[in-house]
């Protein structure tokens, strides 16, 4: 137990990521420790940092008994200056030091305490000495810190097909599809692949593409890389990428990988592919068509003047066994005022064909209306649409002191998200062309010649304009809709489409039409950043309709 408080012990995390205990480069296999001291310290009141390595399962030391004795390590305290926070000082724990070395799939307790600097002058390199040392200059020494994690790994190989990082290789413009997948010198490893990430550079070094982080599915394949390059290359020109991987246990490592583009080659879809904007709708029709029959998976892409059509995403497939093509799929992700083009293309274990273009690009939509797209339907809302603010929240305070004239202005977390009221009329005269619902659905199919006969009679004559039932089964959907705490896409031409959830639900109604119709009051709050992968992700209707 220290008996001199001054010096507080390091500040560790509770685990570091994963070294390797296997590789050729011995630099791989330093089980490194990052540290911080606290503010009430600094270096220079240090000599230098005491360690103690313990088996997690046995609670027993694993140092070196011959070179460590007394179950201590002493070093010096480095400093990583690349490191901007205050956990930029480290200890090295190489392999010698451990009794018979690291072991895979091991975890190690591992804590630290400081050696003051009046303490005596000590050798590093005997320390099979220090146990007087140790006895007579314990009120020197700091409490041990808390008990920081390690494990070793056996060395990740990565694999990716048409790539190797020492030769730059030749690929088709159209057929740059990044699979692979992670594996480990020794079977038995427990690790696998948690993420990675891939960006695409030119020559001059220019970002290009990014994919951001990809988490990998941990229930099937979880070591499994597969990923397309969104970004419209030129033949003839010399790109690279990297990509930057990390395992479960926080091993990480970033590759680089050179090739060069060719003329695109592969198998060309005899197809027609026709785009058909919708304007009432909100959505373009993109049918694929063909006379002669087609067999095979056929990928139908997207890109758009915002990315001044640089960047296409895959955002609908199909397949065909040996027939003609007649298919017809919906995009409801569109948004207003905004360029697109589309593309049809085969794939297979080959790789991509050459792509066919739709006539008449780039294409562009209108909104008159505002439209909400769910999972498996779309609300437009026609009649009466009312957005009175429009919120951009951010995590800002302000403090006023006595001796500032002005306020200071902080801005204190990430957050930033626009916020707005939504209004409007609900009636089943909006959706015109049964997007939303229809009368089968409400009223249910076996019924509907019982109503259509009531409704018909000559004493009643009730058509769509004062079919009080309809009005209400519509709006009872219509609620249900709004309040199923699912993300929905937000469209409209004036605001732009956004990501939100929808709080504050309120309906009042109409007394002038005798309550047939009623309006409604909400609260939007965007929730995510608009993207056709974030439509998908959240399962927009657009991206699974065939």
């Amino acid at each position: 137990m220290a008996i001199n408080n001054n010096i507080f012990p390091p500040a560790v995390a509770t685990y570091m990521p994963a070294f390797l205990v296997d590789s050729t480069v011995a630099s791989e296999n330093i089980c490194r420790v990052y540290f911080s001291i606290t503010a009430y310290n600094n270096i220079e009141n240090l000599k230098n940092i005491q360690i103690t390595v313990t088996n997690q399962n046995t609670n027993k030391t694993v140092l070196d008994n011959t070179k460590y004795p007394c179950e201590i390590m002493l070093s010096n305290i480095n400093e990583d200056n690349n490191i901007t926070t205050d956990y930029k000082y480290y200890i090295d724990i190489l392999p010698s030091d451990i009794q018979g070395g690291f072991k895979n799939n091991q975890y190690y307790k591992i804590q630290l305490r400081f050696t003051g600097a009046d303490a005596a002058n000590v050798s590093l390199d005997t320390p099979q000495a220090i146990d007087s040392w140790l006895a007579a200059n314990l009120q020197y020494f700091s409490e041990w810190s808390s008990v920081c994690l390690v494990r070793g790994i056996s060395k990740p190989i990565l694999d990716l097909q048409n790539f190797d990082p020492e030769e730059v290789v030749t690929l088709p413009t159209n057929n740059v599809d990044i699979v692979g997948r992670l594996s480990f010198t020794d079977s038995a490893e427990q690790d696998s692949l948690k993420s990675y990430r891939i960006k695409l550079y030119s020559e001059e070094d220019e970002l290009l593409q990014d994919s951001g982080n990809i988490y990998t599915n941990t229930f099937t394949d979880p070591n499994e890389i597969n990923y397309s390059l969104n970004y419209m290359l030129e033949e003839d020109t010399l790109y690279y990428f990297t990509l930057e991987y990390e395992t479960a246990n926080l091993y990480n490592k970033i590759l680089t990988y050179y090739f060069e583009t060719s003329e695109g080659s592969g198998e060309t879809l005899n197809a027609t592919l026709a785009v058909e904007p919708q304007e009432e709708n909100g959505r373009f029709k993109i049918s694929l068509t063909s006379i002669e029959p087609i067999s095979g998976d056929i990928i139908i892409r997207r890109s758009s003047s915002r990315t001044n059509f640089t960047i296409w995403e895959d955002v609908n497939s199909c397949s065909f066994n040996a027939v003609a093509a007649n298919y017809t799929w919906y995009d409801y992700t569109i948004e207003s005022g905004i360029f697109y083009k589309y593309l049809a293309q085969k794939k297979s274990n080959q790789g991509r064909g050459v792509p066919i273009s739709a006539s008449g690009e780039p294409f562009m939509l209108l909104f008159d209306d505002i439209f909400l797209v769910g999972k498996d339907r779309q609300l437009k809302i026609k009649f009466d649409p009312n957005i009175s603010s429009f919120k951009r929240t951010l995590g800002e305070t302000h403090t006023e002191t006595i001796g500032s004239q002005f306020p200071f202005i902080y801005r204190n977390s990430n957050m930033n998200y626009i916020q707005f009221p939504l209004g409007g009329t609900i009636s089943c005269l909006e959706d015109d062309n049964n997007l939303f619902t229809s009368r089968a659905e409400l009223l249910g199919s076996n019924n509907l010649t019982y109503y259509n006969d009531y409704n018909n009679n000559e004493y009643r004559r009730i058509n769509e304009y004062n079919d009080w039932v309809y009005e209400r089964e519509f709006r009872k959907l219509v609620l249900d809709f709004l309040t199923n705490d699912e993300v929905k896409l937000f469209k409209s031409t004036t605001e732009g489409n956004f990501l939100i959830k929808i709080l504050d639900v309120n309906l009042s109604p109409n007394q002038t039409l005798g309550r047939r119709i009623y309006n409604f009051t909400a609260t939007a709050y965007e929730i995510d950043e608009y993207s056709f992968s974030k439509c998908k992700d959240y399962q927009i209707l657009s991206t699974n309709n065939d």
